[in-house]
């Protein structure tokens, strides 16, 4: 980990978890890096986990690519109903035994004159990566983060773990 990360706050899950929560983040950093390692207890195919900043909804936009070394995507996604539905987690479900793993970005997060920007890298088992710049619309400081399984029917297994990371201010 570099020198520069402190670490806030970190959950394993011991057993089935719907979600991860870190409220009352202080403002002392200049941003954010959430990271988790998650997989689903279901074999569905549109297993996917939402970050919500400060629970909020509808406030995301977002630009992401993606490929595999044979095919290759994009997309655009302006106006997100609920929260950023970015991490997809399908093939990391309970008969695979892979781990989607994220790591979120959040730059001046704790800045109440502009809206948070998040740098957004994805993968499951080091296969399809995925590369997002999300947009959320807000000038509140972000003071709480939650990581919550998309689907009313599936949870995230024993196992599946978040850190969240503040990063000191350049020396």
């Amino acid at each position: 980990m570099p020198e520069t990360y402190e670490p806030i706050a970190s959950a394993v899950a011991t057993g089935s978890v719907f979600s991860f929560s870190f409220t009352s983040i202080p403002s002392t950093y200049t941003d954010l890096v959430l990271r988790y390692s998650v997989r689903s207890d279901q074999n569905g195919p549109y297993n996917q986990a939402r970050i919500y900043l400060n629970g909020a909804s509808g406030i995301y936009s977002a630009t992401n690519i993606a490929g595999d070394g044979t095919n290759a995507s994009s997309g655009r996604y302006a106006n997100m109903p609920g929260g950023m539905e970015l991490a997809f987690i399908t093939p990391a479900n309970a008969a695979s035994g892979i781990y989607a793993m994220s790591e979120f970005n959040v730059m001046s997060y704790a800045n109440t004159n502009t809206f948070k920007t998040l740098l957004v890298k994805q993968s499951w088992d080091g296969v399809f990566p995925r590369y997002s710049v999300v947009l959320a619309r807000t000038t509140a400081a972000i003071t709480s983060i939650s990581v919550e399984a998309a689907g009313s029917s599936f949870r995230f297994v024993a196992g599946s773990t978040a850190a969240l990371y503040g990063i000191k201010a350049a020396a």
